[in-house]
Order: structure tokens, then C-alpha cells, then sequence
């Protein structure tokens, strides 16, 4: 749990510090007052970037550094960034260390940002992001591997494109198509193990619909079986070979798949309102903080920008017994009056 956030130089929060008690911090204000870089502050100490600024973007204007403490638990974490030369620091307690270790000692975030809620109206490729990004919270090995496999994808495309253009020998892609089986395989065991856990879970989230759905399904689309990824990725890439080379790219793999969910059997975008949709995407955002709980041993931090301006009090209410038990930061325009809110601050 937090207890205090110091900023220096960050955004429009040039020198302000702010303290909490309670699991409900209510941050409201009008528009460009401060409300998501406050979130954003909090974010960045537990390795989340909400905004997907640059650092150099999170520099109060005029200035050429920012400092972030937060105490969490007894502890001081501790972010200083420097423009020239690009430099961040990271020190728990007055004392210098790692990014990785840094993370390690931090506390996990989910954060529920207006562009993740929209996920189911999106492109699959933000689909695959959300996944991912719980798979990098979850297991810290994850980030590494899936950035191997990704060097992978573009060797293996840049291969066949020189096949195409008879600068390479056919023969050469047998080296990649190795290399692109070891590490899709070791990708595919991290996606199925988090995809199991939302398809067995997702199905409660039914009740968001007050008894208009019978049944809510996840399901995750990949031409690969879980049951034999080995055989399925190799099979495919001999029998589309020719069509890989022609197209310069690799159509099998975790970088095309996506997932999708099903009321009744009917895409969910095609039935729910836009209120029941983000309800829904509430619940998967409430499956990851579950597993990643379940896999850290970390409760997360649950941060909100302007999410209940679309929700009912019904669905309101579902959201505040999911995450009972959570220390949350909710940001809003308007002075909204949660139950049991401990805290609250106007910018």
C-alpha cells in the first residue's frame, strides 16, 4: 500500500507532494489539472508506463530532470531521470540499484486507461499487447523472451524477402524456421497458460448483463494447437512456404493471433452495450490482477482514469466487490462520493 508520493519536475506536478490513507483515493479535478499524471507517477515506480511517454515527455516544461518517490510499505522508491545523457536512476531507500531489482522490491499496477478499455474495438494488436503485458507483470523472464522472439520474426522475414529477391538460398530458412519453433513454442506455453486462466474465470462476468446472456466465453485464436505446437507451427510453415516467401512474412505465430469474447455464441461487440463491453473488459482487468497475484504473490495497485464516467451505479457496484481488498486510485472529473473512501484530493 502507498502511503506518500513526492514529485519533482514531473509534468504539470512541479513540486507537490501528497499523502494517503485508505484503500479508496479519489483524484479529482478539471481537465489538465494533473489527474493522469498523478496516476502516471504512480505507474512508472511500478514499471508501468500509462501514458507511453518518452521520459524526456514527463520533464516539466523548462526544466531538464524529474524525481519520483513513493513510500510503500516502509519502504522509499525512488525514480530520478536526467535529459542530458538520458540518465535513470533507481534506489530503494537512498540506495542505487537495478531496474530489475527495482521492480522486483516494487508493488504491481493494473491500470484501466480509456485506450485499454476499448481493447474489444480495437485491433487485435492491442489485443495481443494486453496479454503480453500481464505475461511481463507476471513473469519477468517473459519481456526477454518475447523480445527474442520478435528479432526472430523480422530475421526470418528479412530471409525470406532475400529468397524472394534470389539474394539467399531457400536452403537458409531452415536456420530461422529452428529458431522461430524454439522460441514461438516457449512463447505459445506462457499465452495458453493465461488463456486457460481468463477462459475458466471470464464466465462469471455474466451477471454484468442482469440475466440477458446465458453464456460468456473467451476464446484464443491461433492456428497453433495447445495440445501440439510443434507439429502445428511445422506443419504450417511447410505447407505455406511458398506463400511466406512470396509475402516476405511469417502468418503463424503469437504475433498474429488474437482473442476474442462470445455472448451466446454471438461476438460480444455485436450484442452488449458499450457500458456492458467495458464492464466485461472490468472483469478481464480484474482475471489479471488475480493471476498475477497468483504468480507474484503481490496484490496490485489498482489505478483508474475517468472510468466510472460510463458506468451505471449497478455496474459501479460489481466493480467495487471485485476489488475489494485492493488500494485504489480513481480519477475523475467529478467529485464522486465511493463508499468507504478514505482519502480524497482535488487538483
Amino acid at each position: 500500500m502507498i502511503q506518500s508520493l513526492k514529485l519533482r519536475n514531473f509534468r504539470n506536478l512541479s513540486e507537490r507532494e501528497f499523502f494517503f490513507s485508505g484503500e479508496k483515493i479519489i483524484i479529482s479535478g478539471d481537465n489538465g489539472h494533473g489527474k493522469t499524471n498523478l496516476l502516471e507517477a504512480i505507474g512508472l515506480i511500478g514499471g508501468e508506463n500509462l501514458t507511453a511517454l518518452d521520459f524526456d515527455n514527463l520533464v516539466t516544461k523548462g526544466n531538464t530532470n524529474f524525481f519520483i518517490e513513493c513510500q510503500s510499505d516502509g519502504d522509499k522508491l525512488a525514480i530520478a531521470y536526467e535529459m542530458n545523457g538520458k540518465k535513470k536512476q533507481y534506489s530503494i531507500n537512498g540506495k542505487k540499484t537495478s531496474k530489475t531489482k527495482f521492480l522486483e522490491h516494487s508493488y504491481e499496477t493494473i491500470s484501466f486507461s480509456p485506450m485499454e478499455m476499448n481493447t474489444l474495438f480495437l485491433g487485435p494488436s492491442l489485443r495481443r499487447d494486453f496479454l503480453d503485458k500481464i505475461l511481463r507483470k507476471a513473469f519477468p523472464q517473459y519481456e526477454k523472451l518475447l523480445k527474442n522472439y520478435k528479432n526472430i520474426v523480422r530475421n526470418r522475414n528479412l530471409t525470406l524477402k532475400n529468397i524472394q529477391k534470389w539474394m539467399s538460398e531457400e536452403s537458409e530458412i531452415n536456420f530461422w524456421n529452428d529458431k522461430f519453433l524454439h522460441l514461438a513454442k516457449e512463447v505459445y506455453q506462457y499465452r495458453f497458460l493465461l488463456s486457460r486462466y481468463i477462459e475458466t474465470h471470464i464466465p462469471r462476468a455474466k451477471e454484468y448483463f442482469l440475466g440477458k446472456v446465458g453464456r460468456l466465453e473467451y476464446r484464443y485464436l491461433s492456428k497453433v494447437a495447445p495440445e501440439g505446437i510443434e507439429s502445428s507451427i511445422m506443419n504450417y510453415l511447410q505447407k505455406n512456404m511458398d506463400r511466406d516467401i512470396i509475402l516476405g512474412s511469417t502468418h503463424i505465430g503469437p504475433h498474429v493471433d488474437d482473442f476474442w469474447l462470445f455472448t451466446d455464441g454471438t461476438e460480444i461487440t455485436q450484442f452488449a452495450s458499450r457500458g456492458e463491453i467495458k464492464s466485461v473488459m472490468m472483469e478481464l482487468k480484474y482475471l489479471e490482477s488475480e493471476f498475477i497475484k497468483k504468480q507474484t504473490g503481490k496484490s496490485p495497485i489498482i489505478l483508474i482514469d475517468d472510468l466510472f464516467s460510463e458506468l451505471d451505479q449497478t455496474h459501479e457496484n460489481f466493480f467495487q466487490d471485485r476489488f475489494s481488498g485492493h488500494q485504489i486510485f480513481i480519477s475523475t472529473i467529478t467529485k464522486t462520493d465511493l463508499e468507504d473512501t478514505g482519502n480524497k484530493i482535488y487538483l
